[in-house]
């Protein structure tokens, strides 16, 4: 199992509409996690994961947190996508 590591810094819910092509799509709930990916000369790059979530109220509270998530990953020609994977809850990598 993969992980992703990172502090909470928002969460939030996207509306739902009409696409281009005239297709509904529906609203979604998304969280934002600032990680660290290390470069292979020793420095360290900050990036922003934006996932999509079952429910926000399992991240209400941790804002500003260091959190920890279960994830998938999959790849689609040069762009790899991270996920939620099914059912997984966020735990504090910190706890008080």
């Amino acid at each position: 199992m993969l992980s992703l590591t990172g502090v909470l810094i928002n969460i939030f819910k996207t509306e739902g509409g009409i696409n281009k092509d005239g297709e509904a799509y529906e609203a979604q709930n998304k969280i934002q996690l600032l990680g660290e990916v290390a470069n292979p000369n020793g420095t360290v790059k900050k990036d922003m994961y934006t996932l999509t979530v079952k429910d926000l109220r399992d991240f209400e509270g941790m804002e500003s947190q260091e959190i920890i998530v279960p994830i998938g990953i999959f790849a689609s020609g040069r762009n790899i996508t991270y996920f939620l994977t099914k059912g997984s809850k966020p735990t504090l990598a910190n706890p008080i």
